[in-house]
Parts: structure tokens; C-alpha cells; sequence
């Protein structure tokens, strides 16, 4: 199922940015990409996977992994957490899966 989120329902005003990204190019996301997309016209999955990563031990760095999809096309952007990602996981009905990203590499490795 994907859902079509309407962005101006997360107050965040954006009327001059636009913010193209392409796994080419980052290997993560900000808001500002995945609200560029929504607002034109991409819809995103029900599932949203969090991944979290620690430096140092201490200071956790949470990414969300999104299904996009537009007509045929559909993409991966993982988006590094902030408070707009925050608040339209809040406000829309997702079901996010967690996964630590430490413990997720250690086992790929074994």
C-alpha cells in the first residue's frame, strides 16, 4: 500500500527549495528531498524502516528508509532523521520496523 501524504499538512515552508537527491549521488537523504518528492507527486510506502547508528557510542543518528514510487518507477531514500521526518511519521499512518545498523553489520559479517 502507499500512501500520498499532502506536505503542507507538516507546516514546513519550503517555497523557493527544491531538493533533488539520487542514490547516485548521496547515500542519504534530508527532508527537504523527501518533502520535494512528495510534493511532486511521488507516493510513499506503509513500511518505513529505521536504522540506527551510533558514533562513538554515544550520540545516535536515526535513518528511515522510504519505498517512493511514481508510475513504474519506484526508489529506496533513506532519510536521515530530523524534526519534519519526525513529525510526518507521527501524523501518517506508518508501520515502522527497527533495526540497529551495528548489530545488522555484525551479522551480515558472521
Amino acid at each position: 500500500m502507499f500512501l500520498q501524504p499532502n506536505p503542507k499538512n507538516y507546516h514546513a515552508q519550503y517555497p523557493n527549495i527544491n531538493r533533488h537527491w539520487s542514490p547516485k549521488s548521496e547515500d542519504f537523504a534530508g527532508g527537504d528531498s523527501l518533502l520535494t518528492a512528495l510534493s511532486r507527486g511521488w507516493k510513499v510506502g506503509h513500511t518505513v524502516v529505521r536504522e540506527e547508528h551510533w558514533h562513538a557510542g554515544v550520540r545516535l543518528v536515526c535513518v528511515y528508509r522510504f519505498t517512493l514510487r511514481k508510475g513504474d518507477i519506484e526508489i529506496n531514500m533513506p532519510v536521515i532523521g530530523n524534526p519534519y521526518v519526525m513529525r510526518m511519521l507521527y501524523m501518517e499512518p506508518f508501520e515502522i520496523i527497527g533495526e540497529d545498523a551495528t548489530e545488522a553489520s555484525e551479522q551480515k559479517i558472521s
